[in-house]
């Protein structure tokens, strides 16, 4: 900052205003809005909710990356079996599934308790850890 300036800024402090210098009443209209206190006052919640969106946010982006890596694993998986079916001359056979007709509840099992578990996860598990990274 040069003499000039800081002169002016001398003057504004103190409320002289130099009515022939546009600089002089430039700085005076600044350092008059500087003096005034805010209006503003931000509402109770705000942190609240700011947190709550980020939040938010984040668990889009958790579901959009689930998404990403179970397309992935599908295609890759559909990719897979029609190159192996390809390369082996693969002939249709139901003597494959002889195994559900012994084991078919317990198959159906299997799956309905990777399921629950999947869903414990997601409902108790990973919203205790999110609580957990925003405690202060």
């Amino acid at each position: 900052m040069n003499d000039r300036d800081e002169k002016l800024q001398h003057l504004a402090e103190k409320g002289i205003v130099d009515s022939t210098s546009q600089d002089s009443i430039a700085y005076h209209h600044v350092f008059k809005v500087i003096r005034e206190e805010p209006t503003y006052v931000l509402p109770p919640n705000f942190s609240e909710k700011v947190i709550l969106r980020i939040r938010q946010i984040q668990e889009s982006r958790s579901m959009k990356k689930d998404l990403l890596w179970l397309s992935i694993g599908l295609s890759s998986f559909v990719v897979a079996a029609i190159v192996s079916i390809a390369i082996t001359d693969f002939k249709f056979n139901s003597g494959v599934f002889t195994f559900f007709n012994k084991y078919g509840g317990l198959v159906l099992f299997g799956i309905a308790f990777a399921i629950i578990l999947q869903w414990i996860d997601r409902k108790m598990v990973q919203v205790k850890n999110n609580k957990n990274e925003y405690s202060y």
